[in-house]
């Protein structure tokens, strides 16, 4: 509702009225042009009948000591007054969301985001008790998230609505006074006595919500629940929430203890048990993993090098359990420093000093689209700039050997490929398209780049200021995936990775671009490596395929011929897949928990909707996904069964509305599945074979329906109308099995449509939407594909990190789902017959998979939530280098 025209007109001097904000217990939030400063505010206006039961003596008595709090997570006070008979009080505007609206998005938060925002939050109630303030209002709704910060607010409001009303009373002219989930038994009984020890219990209250997902007693009235906080024990957090750490659990119970001396006794004894457990090792309970198998190594092979544009998800928690390989007798004894502490940190490097580290910073707006900045940071602390602002991704920073620049891997709105930028601030500079590599000096950086489908990667030195191109070499590759390359630091030798599926390899060549060597790996990928300083020596982290991407930190010696020596362990259970060694000899580690949840959701389909989300699971070392029916009404989840990378997982139907899950058989190796009414298509391992065939949903039996050699096979999509489509050959060759009264069909698209990696049948069956990269081109294409004479054309091109599976809607367009950031996932509605895309809008959650039900409206969502902080451990390269 608009503001009272008597306030607008009182205020008109001063502030310009936009619109309504929202509406609580006590006040009306309105958003306003401050006029003299030129800046956004959000004024709160009291409810007349509460305003005239306060009156405004008491009212600025209170306010005017809430004013002079002046703390980082206190959201400030601007101004206060009355007029016109309104009591209203101004802060500054904040372009985010409460916790209570995370909340109601996502449901419980990740732990170690709910250790951090209490952290804060504690820290804020500590600086106001020490000068004799009592919030006595603590909620989710009285924070608000900037950034990835807490800020509280109204301070003084809660005790001046008491104040005047009588502790005795619930409510006053129908407003509660406090809030029944987060009221300590005390306040709830109305003792007159209340202190500083009511905030802790309400911390204690709201912490338990953040991480169980609901306060610690719900009922159908306030006064059911103010009886349980007097009368009843709350259940042990660990009932709803089972994956926090014991210590984490004993802080919340003892802050929810029923009479005050039992609590904490101030909010500093709170945050001082608080601050330890900000640290993935505090929140989280290690989960352990198996030792890496075996290495196969092949000499004189150009195989496939690895994507070195892989994401930070954290080392695993406590001790480091770093051991050396079976014939070592001691483990190798590290220290390690956390140099960022927001969560939302991604690529980082060090100087050669070790004095400064460079990084890429997610940034989010309050649609939910998010951005990254490049920012150079003092390691010590001391202070930090942004050097590129607004990239859509960066995959990996580094510094100069002279340390005067940076170059980085990023996408623009304008292109995207391997950039420089001076430490000291300037233009950033497009070096080419490719992934980018330093060489020892300042002058020189490696550029490599190749298209898909070549049969040659070009590595190309380029001068870091100017531009320039020094010369290019080629090196044989397979042609299926983007190669990187990294120089040994005496630049002898070009170490060029690739990653391919499940396994990886890694090839040595000479400056010339001449294979050395190779090794390949068919069980584990290596998602990054790095060269050690002081020797022909690289470190690469091999992923073991886990629920959690558990990995082991191995080290190859590269001998005088170019030879890869065998692998020598030197760390197990590493929890992150983003590990840089500097020139200085130290290494970087991400490091920040990373779970996964899944979320059935409805949406009415226009861009002006939103969805209604419901979760189905959360995990942090087990996978769930799945699938629903095209007639929104059956979810089909799959679980993986352990994390030994086995691919075993248990399958299941739910009711999409409500009912109990109904496990289906027993665990089959599976690799992929969708619904193609009226079956559940499912492609399983079987040797070194993939079969496809049907599940039997009420048996679990598999009937078989093809084969596809193991090497060749892609992915699986189901027809609404009936059947599946198969992909062979990276995409490259679709097979469509098992439609009603039609043969089976093979088809091979033509090369113009890129390497598809997903397409969906019409609902006639006469036509496929394909999606994919675009051969020689930055980006992403929409193509239909005519089954009847093989014709394709091209109906939309989207710029982004990925494309998911299309869905045509029953008015003949088809849905897209298009990643445009490492954390954004939008949809875009796209017309058959072409012109521009419509954007429908940001999905609410980083997305990593999700499927929808015929008509659009209904689907289910794999998501990520995702902390990524940077720890170092110094002097690494030494105590690699001293080992055989």
């Amino acid at each position: 509702m608009p503001a009272a025209p008597r306030l607008v007109a009182a205020l008109a001097d001063r502030y310009a009225f936009e619109r309504e904000l929202g509406q609580g217990g006590m006040a009306t939030v309105y958003l306003a042009d401050d006029l003299r400063h030129q800046r956004k505010v959000a004024i709160k206006v009291l409810r007349p009948e509460l305003a005239a039961t306060i009156g405004p003596d008491r009212f600025f008595r209170e306010i005017r000591i809430a004013a002079q709090l002046q703390h980082p997570h206190i959201l400030p006070l601007l101004e206060s007054g009355e007029t016109e008979g309104f009591l209203f009080y101004v802060m500054p505007f904040v372009d985010g969301q409460s916790l209570r609206d995370r909340l109601a998005k996502t449901g419980e938060l990740p732990v170690h985001e709910a250790v951090k925002l209490l952290t804060e939050i504690v820290d804020a109630l500590s600086y106001a008790h020490a000068r004799g303030v009592v919030h006595r209002d603590v909620k989710p709704d009285n924070v608000m998230l900037s950034g990835r910060h807490a800020l509280v607010m109204d301070f003084g409001v809660a005790k001046a609505v008491s104040e005047a009303s009588g502790r005795n009373q619930l409510t006053t002219a129908g407003v509660a006074l406090g809030t029944p989930a987060y009221m300590a038994p005390e306040q709830a009984a109305a003792d007159p006595n209340l202190d500083h020890r009511v905030d802790i219990y309400a911390v204690g209250a709201m912490a338990y919500e953040l991480l169980a997902g609901r306060p610690p007693f719900v009922g159908g009235t306030p006064q059911q629940v103010l009886a349980a906080h007097v009368t009843q024990a709350p259940d042990p957090v660990t009932r709803y929430r089972p994956g926090i750490s014991a210590a984490l659990e004993a802080v919340i119970m003892r802050c929810l203890a029923k009479r005050p001396a039992d609590r904490f006794q101030t909010a500093d004894e709170l945050l001082a048990q608080l601050e330890p457990l900000v640290t993935p090792s505090g929140g989280m309970t290690p989960t352990s993993t198996r030792p890496i198998e075996g290495w196969r190594r092949e000499r004189g092979r150009r195989l496939w090098p690895v994507i070195a544009a892989a994401g930070a998800v954290g080392i695993a928690a406590i001790a480091w359990a770093m051991r050396p390989s079976e014939s070592a007798a001691e483990p190798l004894q590290v220290d390690q420093t956390q140099l960022t502490f927001t969560g939302n940190v991604h690529a980082p490097s060090l100087s050669s000093d070790g004095r400064r580290i460079a990084f890429a910073e997610r940034r989010c707006d309050s649609t939910g689209l998010c951005k990254l900045d490049l920012v150079v940071k003092d390691a010590a602390g001391a202070g930090s700039a942004v050097l590129a602002p607004d990239a859509i991704n960066v995959w990996g920073t580094g510094w100069t050997g002279d340390d005067r620049y940076i170059v980085f891997d990023a996408s623009f709105d304008e292109d995207w490929g391997c950039y420089s930028i001076p430490v000291l601030g300037g233009q950033r500079r497009h070096l080419g398209r490719g992934a980018c590599a330093h060489l020892g000096n300042g002058d020189t950086t490696l550029v490599t780049w190749a298209n898909p489908g070549d049969t040659l990667a070009w590595v190309r030195r380029v001068g870091t200021a100017t531009g320039a191109v020094y010369d290019s070499v080629s090196i044989p590759i397979a042609g299926d995936a983007f190669p990187v390359v990294k120089p040994t630091f005496d630049g002898r030798w070009l170490v060029i990775g690739e990653w391919r599926g499940r396994g990886s390899t890694i090839t040595i060549a000479d400056r010339s671009g001449a294979v050395r060597d190779s090794l390949v790996s068919p069980v584990a990928g290596y998602w990054t490596f790095d060269p050690v300083p002081g020797s022909h020596t690289f470190i690469g982290l091999s992923d073991d395929i886990t629920g959690r991407s558990l990995a082991t930190l191995l080290k190859h010696r590269i001998d005088d011929d170019g030879t890869i020596g065998p692998a020598d362990t030197l760390i197990r259970q590493i929890e992150s897949d983003q590990v840089m060694i500097s020139r200085n000899g130290d290494m970087l580690i991400g490091s920040g928990p990373r779970e996964t949840s899944v979320y059935a959701f409805t949406w009415d389909g226009r861009s002006t909707g939103s969805m209604r989300m419901q979760r189905l699971a959360r995990m942090t070392s087990v996978q769930v996904t799945g699938s629903i029916s095209n007639d929104g009404r059956q979810l089909f989840l799959v679980r993986d069964q352990g994390t030994d990378g086995s691919e075993l997982r248990q399958m299941s139907l739910m009711p999409f509305d409500s009912g109990p899950e109904r496990f289906i058989g027993s665990p089959a190796r599976a690799l992929d599945w969708d619904w193609g009414a009226p079956d559940i298509y499912i492609a399983t391992r079987a040797g070194d074979s993939v079969d496809v065939g049907m599940l039997d949903l009420t048996t679990g039996r598999i009937r078989h329906r093809r084969s596809f050699p193991g090497q060749e096979y892609a992915w699986l999509e189901g027809i609404p109308t009936g059947g599946a489509v198969v992909a062979s050959t990276l995409g490259r060759r679709l097979h469509l099995i098992d439609r009603p009264g039609v043969r089976d069909t093979t088809i091979e698209p033509p090369a113009h449509a890129g390497v598809i990696f997903s397409a969906e049948p019409s609902p006639d069956g006469k036509e496929l939407a394909t999606v994919g990269w675009l051969p020689g081109e930055d980006s992403l294409g929409v193509h239909i594909f005519r089954l009847a004479d093989g014709s394709m054309r091209r109906v939309a091109v989207l710029f982004g990190e990925n494309l998911e599976t299309p869905r045509w809607l029953p008015d003949g367009t088809l849905l897209v789902p298009v990643q445009e950031t490492r954390w954004t996932e939008a949809l875009y509605r796209v017309s058959t017959r072409g012109g521009q895309p419509e954007r429908l809008g940001t999905l609410p959650l980083m997305t990593a998979s999700h499927r929808f039900s015929a008509d659009g409206k209904r689907g289910i969502i794999r998501a990520l939530e995702q902390n990524t902080d940077v720890h170092v451990v110094r002097g690494f390269a030494q105590l690699v280098n001293g080992r055989p």
